[in-house]
């Protein structure tokens, strides 16, 4: 009771924002403090990750951006990892890499950087619904320590979930505004779907139909006030105007050639992964205790579950937002074991394979519990010195998961690097399944080949400069006509070849050569220079332009509003 006592007088002396960044900083610390340690684990992800972060670094060196072509990546030959998987924030990790951080040094910063994020997110997400600084804090410390962020952050390394976490609460507000509230708030709603795009598009597939889910089980509220559709579309039409930098460009390229990702990784059979029931909350590292998997989402959960049910007269509208939050979650988690009928389903929708793993659904619950929790415990608690004490419980609780998922990792990282099991230098530029190859491509082949131009005409002289995506090849003596080249590089749509000599200047036609190398008809030219870059499509350009004009027009509206209110009360107070 003794330290009850003191807590309140340490609430009573000092005032909210002190508190808030007393315990914002040491949640984000705490959940990061081992980063501190030299190296770090080998998470799942990693060293793809870290190869991401390295490319960028390296195409912005060499003069590219946007670094759509990973350079370095297959001895060279490219890698379209910037056309296919949204890597816009890892651009902060690049350039701090590029000044002269340390690779894992930036990596870890940028950890930490998304930690903070994903703690505000969270915070203002259940302040701007709940109204109560408690609510807020006890969802925040809920979904920044929880099992499954951890688990993301090293075991798996996770990164495009780790960016995904921050956007999923903001995405929250932005329905609740849409639903219940100031509907005229909807640019919420789009900042947040755009954000999760360019973090993570598995996870934007599974919040939107997670989205679309509420909006049904919230259809009164649409035909009672039928202008909050027109809102809705709105936001819609401004997400995906926002994002279409990024999305027409994906879909350009997947229509256009057949990758990896789109004829092999949708045979996934989800239904393989499902959880345990006891494991949904069951939150001891799965590293300790082979039980396969991930962890579960953590015990603290199923208590503040159990207390919904000893809450009464819930009638507000942010009530209700906590009420479909925690079905959501619930509804996520049984999502996640063998009593969905995954199998079933994906007879008929074979393309869901591409969710790979049905535990990937614990990113939500986590997300929908922690907010439906924070709301519910502060109406169940309404003495101050019981809010105090279910705080406490709270917090130790989720020190507790966060701890026994991050030192576990760190252990076991400590154990294999003891007994020599690997090494700490990770590899530079990892590929991991490949996804973003064309299909039908052998990368042995490709290695084996080397950084050479090979011709059908032999009698041709050729010389050539690499650096990066950009050749310049210089040749003579072709004296055969239909003569190609094929140059050290992956074709990927985009990809140019001008040829120069004299006061000549042409555009070659380039094509698919042997296994998906680059090829360039010479058009029978018999001397000159040829310079290769990718040049992206013109719908890339058209697309940035449309971004760039609608992101620049909703700041522009944001600003007049803020102006236009700012005038208002001026004239009230007159």
């Amino acid at each position: 009771m003794a330290i009850i006592q003191k807590i309140e007088n340490y609430i009573d002396n000092h005032s909210k924002i002190s508190l808030f960044l007393t315990i914002m900083t040491f949640v984000c610390i705490y959940s990061t403090i081992l980063m501190l340690l030299p190296g770090m684990p080998r998470g799942h992800d990693l060293t793809f990750h870290l190869s991401r972060i390295l490319a960028i670094k390296d195409g912005l060196v060499t003069g590219e951006f946007p670094v759509k072509i990973y350079p370095g990546y297959i001895d060279g030959y490219g890698y379209a990892n910037g056309l296919l998987y949204p890597d816009l924030f890892l651009y902060i990790p690049a350039v701090m890499t590029l000044l002269g951080l340390k690779l894992l040094t930036s990596y870890k910063v940028f950890l930490f950087i998304c930690t903070i994020c994903t703690f505000l997110t969270m915070y203002w997400c259940v302040k701007e619904i709940s109204k109560s600084n408690y609510a807020a804090m006890v969802s925040t410390t809920l979904y920044t320590l929880s099992s499954y962020r951890i688990l993301d952050l090293y075991e798996r390394a996770a990164l495009g979930e780790v960016l995904a976490f921050i956007f999923i609460p903001i995405i929250v507000l932005g329905i609740f505004r849409i639903i219940f509230d100031d509907y005229k708030q909807w640019y919420i709603l789009s900042l947040g779907f755009s954000g999760l795009f360019l973090s993570h598009i598995i996870s934007t597939v599974l919040m939107t139909g997670i989205t679309a889910l509420i909006f049904l089980i919230s259809y009164r509220r649409f035909f009672k006030s039928p202008i909050r559709f027109l809102y809705l579309g709105l936001a819609t039409i401004i997400t995906f105007l926002s994002v279409s930098f990024f999305l027409l460009p994906m879909i350009q390229q997947l229509t256009n050639t057949s990758f990896i990702v789109n004829t092999q990784t949708i045979t996934s059979r989800i239904w393989e992964s499902t959880v345990p029931i006891h494991k949904l909350f069951f939150e001891f590292p799965n590293m300790v205790f082979r039980l396969g998997g991930p962890s579960g989402i953590g015990i603290v959960f199923l208590g503040l579950l159990l207390l919904r049910m000893q809450v009464k007269g819930l009638d507000t509208e942010f009530f209700k937002m906590a009420d479909i939050s925690l079905l959501v979650g619930v509804l996520c988690l049984i999502a996640s074991t063998s009593f969905f009928p995954w199998e079933t389903l994906m007879n008929f929708i074979p393309q869901l394979g591409a969710i790979q793993f049905a535990w990937r659904l614990f990113l939500f619950a986590t997300a929908f519990l922690s907010i439906g929790s924070g709301i519910i415990l502060n109406r169940f608690l309404l003495i101050k010195r019981a809010k105090i004490k279910g705080y406490i419980i709270v917090m130790v609780l989720s020190i507790l998961a966060c701890g026994l998922n991050m030192f576990a990792s760190y252990g076991a990282y400590g154990y294999y690097v003891a007994k020599g099991l690997y090494e700490l230098n990770l590899n530079k530029y990892s590929i991991g399944l490949g996804e973003y190859l064309p299909a039908g491509i052998n990368k042995d082949e490709i290695y084996k080949r080397g950084e050479i131009i090979t011709s059908n005409n032999t009698d041709m002289k050729v010389t050539f400069t690499k650096e990066g995506t950009h050749i310049e090849v210089d040749f003579s003596n072709n004296n055969k006509e239909n003569t190609y080249i094929e140059v050290p590089l992956i074709n990927y749509l985009g990809y140019i070849a001008k040829y120069e000599y004299q006061d000549q200047h042409d555009n070659l036609n380039v094509s698919d050569g042997e296994n998906n190398i680059l090829r360039i008809d010479l058009k029978n030219y018999q001397k000159g220079t040829i310079i290769v870059d990718y040049n992206g499509t013109l719908l890339q350009k058209i697309s940035t332009l449309i971004s760039l004009v609608t992101i620049l027009s909703v700041i522009g509206y944001l600003i007049l509003k803020e102006i236009r209110k700012k005038d208002l009360i001026n004239a009230l107070k007159i």
